[in-house]
């Protein structure tokens, strides 16, 4: 599926949403009878074909969920969820205004509560995600959430509650992705939730989705697709987007672990300062849970071409990881361009197989943790198949790290640069790896290290 060559059928429809002029009892057909809320989008059935378009400059504080039973796309005619008019691309946001005169207090600490029936996942002030504190006894610019109570716990960064605008983050997503097939999501901006998209699996599986020239920010997830229930996930494209300040930005994953991601393309996105929720604060001071750019998880037959990380990731770039029960096979990670990491730029993973690293730019990356943590880092491989080609390392700690299982491994035509600490380090013995035709400055010291050894 792709954003071209799409022949739209006779019957098929476009219809508008606006937010500050729209009326759900309007037919929707024409910027002038536009819709106004996303509950009468999700409240609708659509045919193949059909486009929803949002106004640009307007917000929307509700989750997009269209019933899969009732609306889905075909192979050439998926339905489209995208923008009209000028400006802004429109927002859907995760966060919901707590209202002034809600707040109770403060306490003796100048702590406020409030009370809610459900659930609050995370709150911002001024449209910044704050820190979570592990009590009620909350310090400025903290918050907590007494789930057995239905009591949020705030204190506010300066002065009182009426001085910020505070928001609930109670959705889990933006946008419910889950069971379906042959939709597009484009030029949209998502904001401040758990996830701006997220599609699990549960009835049938995910395939033929498109997401292009959005905009994703301060999500505890950007974009998450969950294979599940023996349901394979496929065919997803991921391109020309731009994601900054969420938790973790791209994640495939596999609930039992033995579902596998099929034939995905991750291309021309923007990733910038994963792991922060804002430019000081880690989102694991909000919400718990690794900080990768890309995490991939039983990937197989699938592309990841062309994307820009820079800044934050602890976790790592792009991390591919399987199962021991699947595999990762078959996968395409070229001209990458990774810059300024805590974690390592790209994690190759234990069981991994036939994979090609090829072409990719690795800049000052793997200084945020524990060393040796790598420009590039190598897990454990058993077969032959996974090579690592033409990539250009500059300034890591270590560029390429090897683990002690690591086998196999075709390493040639690499140039590597100026480390930290060293070129290559393998631990445990060289094996069946080929290290060859690669270029490394400076030739001076002990930048090799091979079963702990410096050489």
């Amino acid at each position: 599926l792709s954003l071209t060559n799409v022949s739209l059928p006779a019957y098929a429809t476009t219809y508008y949403v606006d937010a500050t002029n729209g009326n759900d009892f309007n037919d929707g057909l024409s910027p002038e009878t536009a819709w106004k809320t996303i509950s009468k989008v999700n409240s609708m059935d659509f045919k193949p074909g059909d486009t929803i378009l949002f106004k640009r400059g307007e917000i929307w504080r509700e989750q997009l969920n269209v019933p899969y039973y009732n609306s889905s796309g075909t192979g050439g005619n998926p339905i489209t969820f995208g923008a009209y008019g000028s400006g802004e691309k429109p927002i859907i946001h995760g966060g919901i205004i707590i209202p002034n005169d809600d707040w109770n207090g403060p306490d003796v600490n100048d702590v406020y509560s409030y009370i809610y029936t459900g659930t609050i996942i995370f709150i911002a002030e001024d449209g910044e995600p704050l820190k979570k504190a592990s009590d009620a006894t909350c310090a400025d610019g903290n918050w907590y959430w007494d789930d057995p109570n239905d009591t949020l716990y705030y204190k506010p960064t300066s002065g009182v509650p009426s001085d910020h605008v505070v928001e609930r983050i109670s959705n889990v997503r933006c946008i419910n992705a889950d069971d379906r097939q042959y939709v597009v999501y484009k030029n949209l901006h998502l904001n401040l939730c758990y996830a701006g998209i997220f599609g699990r699996a549960p009835a049938q599986s995910v395939t033929n989705i498109v997401i292009s020239n959005c905009e994703i920010s301060k999500c505890r997830f950007g974009i998450l697709f969950q294979a599940r229930n023996g349901h394979d996930n496929s065919s997803i494209i991921v391109s020309n987007n731009i994601l900054t300040n969420n938790g973790e930005s791209i994640d495939f994953s596999s609930l039992a672990g033995t579902e596998k991601n099929i034939g995905h393309v991750i291309k021309d996105n923007v990733i910038q300062k994963t792991g922060y929720a804002t430019d000081s604060l880690s989102w694991n001071d909000v919400i718990a849970g690794d900080l990768e750019a890309m995490g991939f998880q039983n990937l197989n037959n699938s592309k990841v071409i062309g994307n820009q990380i820079i800044g934050g990731a602890p976790n790592g770039g792009i991390v591919l990881w399987t199962n021991p029960s699947s595999t990762s096979d078959n996968n395409s990670f070229l001209r990458n361009y990774f810059k300024d990491l805590l974690g390592a730029g790209l994690i190759l993973g234990s069981y991994a197989t036939n994979n090609i690293v090829a072409c990719n730019i690795i800049i000052n990356c793997g200084q945020g943790s524990s060393h040796p943590y790598g420009g590039l880092r190598l897990g454990n491989s058993y077969t032959p198949g996974n090579r690592i080609y033409n990539n250009t390392l500059i300034d890591n700690d270590w560029n390429i790290y090897v683990y002690p299982n690591g086998d196999y491994y075709s390493i040639k035509n690499n140039i590597s640069f100026n480390p930290v600490y060293g070129h290559i380090a393998k631990e445990g013995e060289i094996a069946n790896n080929i290290f060859d035709y690669n270029d490394y400055y400076p030739d001076t010291g002990n930048k090799f290290c091979l079963n702990g050894i410096r050489y």
